[in-house]
Formats: C-alpha cells, structure tokens, sequence
C-alpha cells in the first residue's frame, strides 16, 4: 500500500514517532465483507525504486492491485529479499500500540488484518 494523495498530503515521508490515518477519501478501503487482507508494511531511509514504480496503481480505479506480472514479481522479490526475522515486535495493548524495530535502512514488516 502506497500512501495515497490524501494520507500524508500523498508524502511517504514520515518522520519519527508520526502517526497517519487513512483518510475517508481514500482509495484504501475496509469493507464490510468477511475476510483477511495481508499489508506490507515497508519503511526505507532511502527511496526504493521497485516501490516507486508502483505508485501508479494507488487509485481507485487499480485499488493498488500491480497489473503488470513483472513488475509484480519485482515488488514480491523485493519484499521477500527484505522481510527480516531479526525485526522485534512489541505489542501494546492498553494504548492500541504496535511498534516494529529492526536494524539498518529498510524495514519490512507484513501485517493480517482479518475483519468479521
């Protein structure tokens, strides 16, 4: 998931500690169906070109679904060769808190989110 022109003022720059919603208007929606959805999370000091190709597909239209086969092998090639096991998780329950932690300049980190 890319940031869309109405999270962030369409930045995927975020400074430390700041959080971000999902705004109303967004073309990321959670609907009432029953299921799951996997979202990688992925923070980066530096751009990552595999990433910025994709940004073309966070629209309404796409729902940033990669229509191109090689551009999405790309993209899961990429994810794949930068999840970390040596990522640390903490959970906070009291404050709704999740915090990920890892070392180095990219962090990739895949979430579920099961609705009912």
């Amino acid at each position: 998931m890319f940031p869309s022109t109405t999270t962030n003022h369409g930045s995927a720059l975020l400074t430390e500690n700041q959080q971000i919603q999902i705004p109303d208007q967004s073309w990321f929606k959670f609907d009432e169906e029953q299921g799951a959805e996997r979202i990688w999370l992925v923070w980066a000091v530096n751009e990552v070109p595999e990433l910025e190709a994709i940004k073309a597909f966070a629209n309404p239209k796409d729902r940033g679904v990669i229509s191109s086969p090689a551009l999405a092998t790309a993209v899961n090639q990429f994810l794949k060769a930068h999840s970390s096991p040596s990522s640390t998780v903490e959970r906070d329950d009291d404050k709704k808190e999740t915090i990920v932690k890892t070392t180095g300049g990219i962090l990739v980190h895949v979430i579920k989110l099961e609705h009912h």
